[in-house]
């Protein structure tokens, strides 16, 4: 029996050997690399030009040359497309290198904008009025506060950039003003699906205080996909009363499907200074004084020398507050010499990549800016993630997840009176040079500010703060974060789900020196003494 069947399963195992040398040589002979070109019309490479294998998973996109490789067959088809041309199928037909021209598709080009849950639509079928903004020109003209970046860029959108430190928010109003006594004008912010107030941090300069900026500079330019802003009424009801005054809708960065790994760096740095127009309304032809006279002692000045209606300027020694004479001449321009260009570098590092189901993008951000005004900083890290999965054929999943670090340092008192350089040098006589200021703003005799005028305490020399260690700092912690599930139920109809999360932690320590704004470090005497000065801790969630 043995020897019957021997031979026979020899000649199956040869014939199996055979049969799988064949299908080996055979996949060998069909399986290359298929490299090309993807080119318009006017022989400019088309770059992210996505290029895929018929009836399969395999895809590729091209680089910014144009170039793909790709694994095909030599019977296979390959697939090119690209936003903006017209969908190109080619065979393979054995080659090794395919290079193609796709055609623009310029009948079915159209604007796309994203509004209520993430939905795009094209802009031309919506019932009111919308407006995409170009988000290359927001990274290109950079500013730290993503809404200084919007001035110029929509009609109707009235951006008032800020009066004050790094940092700082800015008026925002979308076709006029919606309220009054207090009403909020801003328009709704919505950062993927989550719908966020302005919330512009004492900014009313109705009393002396600090702008600590608003929601926008929790956004970074270089994370953001698309920004479309809402207007009308019609817009509105999407989001319901809070966007009576508009809604602006930003979508930030997922990556795309099929691309790869790929890692992207911006990199920035920006200048400002303070416009000088004072040449049109500051007069430099009296001095310090008094009725048409010069003073003559350091006490009329400390208790007078907010005035400057005394002598015509003759540059000859006077008298000042810290009894020294000093030419009587002009100085018009001491708060431009207080002041210093403010600085504002950026950095941000980008992790991106997609398959044929998913995608994602990761970046890290960092911001160190200076203010204009001696001593204030402003310091921000931004950490954002965006994820875009199917997880099965009908059902999507998107996670979104944006973290903000922000130090705001001395940012300037703003408002009526007290402390602030704007208020200080505006305010007093154009006759005494900064030297006297910057070098003299402690006496010796009191260990307090030096008293300059009569209207110490709402007009208080801002070098005082400044070289004594005055403080004010602000640690501002926000978690923005978005989960979404979708499933589509046919072509027309989805169900979808959505789970929002916000949390924003602050702490903020200020130090007021003991004596400034005053001719004396004691408060008061009886029935126990005590000392100017105050040293505040504030914790909020």
């Amino acid at each position: 029996m043995k020897e019957n069947l021997q031979p026979v399963f020899k000649t199956g195992l040869i014939r199996l050997l055979f049969s799988l040398f064949l299908l080996i040589f055979f996949t060998a002979a069909n399986a290359q690399t298929v490299t090309g070109t993807v080119v318009d019309e006017e022989n400019n490479p088309v770059n992210g030009a996505t290029v895929a294998v018929k009836g399969t998973n395999k895809a590729t996109v091209t680089n910014a040359s144009g170039n793909f490789s790709i694994a095909a067959a030599g019977t296979d088809v390959l697939v090119f497309s690209s936003i903006g041309f017209v969908k190109l199928e080619v065979p393979v037909n054995g080659r090794a290198a395919v290079s193609v021209t796709l055609a623009r598709n310029e009948t079915t080009m159209e604007e796309v904008v994203v509004i209520a849950l993430g939905e795009k639509r094209a802009a031309k079928k919506l019932g009111y009025a919308t407006t995409s903004v170009n988000t290359d020109e927001m990274v290109r003209q950079r500013t730290t506060n993503l809404g200084e970046s919007l001035v110029g860029k929509v009609a109707g959108l009235n951006i008032t950039p800020p009066a004050a430190g790094a940092g700082a928010s800015n008026q925002i109003r979308l076709r006029g003003q919606v309220g009054f006594a207090g009403a909020n004008n801003a328009p709704l912010l919505v950062v993927n699906g989550l719908p966020l107030d302005q919330e512009a941090r004492n900014n009313e300069g109705n009393n002396p205080s600090r702008d600590r900026g608003d929601n926008l500079a929790n956004i970074n330019p270089d994370d953001i996909e698309s920004m479309t802003v809402l207007k009308g009424a019609a817009a509105a009801a999407i989001y319901g009363s809070r966007a009576a005054a508009g809604a602006i809708i930003i979508t930030t960065k997922s990556g795309a499907k099929n691309q790869g790994i790929g890692v992207d760096f911006t990199s920035s740095y920006t200048s400002s200074q303070a416009l000088n127009f004072m040449d049109e309304i500051v007069q430099t032809e009296y001095g310090q004084g008094q009725g048409g006279a010069k003073f003559t002692t350091a006490a009329q000045i400390q208790g007078n020398g907010q005035w400057g209606w005394g002598a015509k300027l003759d540059n000859q020694p006077t008298i000042n507050f810290d009894g020294k004479m000093r030419p009587y001449s002009a100085h018009p321009y001491q708060l431009f010499d207080y002041l210093r260009t403010g600085t504002n570098i950026t950095n941000t590092l980008g992790l991106s990549g997609g398959g044929a189901n998913g995608s994602f993008r990761t970046s890290l951000s960092t911001t160190s800016a200076k203010g204009i005004v001696p001593g204030n900083e402003y310091k921000r890290r931004i950490f954002n993630i965006g994820v875009n999965q199917t997880i099965a054929k009908k059902l999507r999943l998107q996670v979104n997840v944006n973290y903000a670090d922000e130090d705001y340092i001395n940012p300037p008192q703003i408002g009526t009176q007290g402390d602030g350089a704007v208020n200080f040098f505006n305010r007093m006589p154009i006759s005494v040079p900064i030297e006297a200021y910057r070098d003299n703003a402690k006496d010796p005799a009191t260990n307090a500010e030096w008293r300059t005028s009569g209207f110490q305490g709402t007009v208080n020399n801002p070098y005082f703060a400044l070289q004594y260690g005055q403080k004010y700092k602000e640690d501002r912690n926000r978690l923005l974060g978005t989960t979404t599930l979708r499933y589509e139920i046919t072509d027309w109809l989805y169900a979808q789900g959505r789970f929002n999360y916000d949390r924003g932690d602050n702490f903020m320590e200020s130090y007021t020196l003991n004596g400034q704004g005053a001719n004396t470090t004691i408060a008061t005497t009886t029935p126990t003494v005590t000392y100017r000065g105050a040293y505040n801790l504030n914790q909020t969630t």
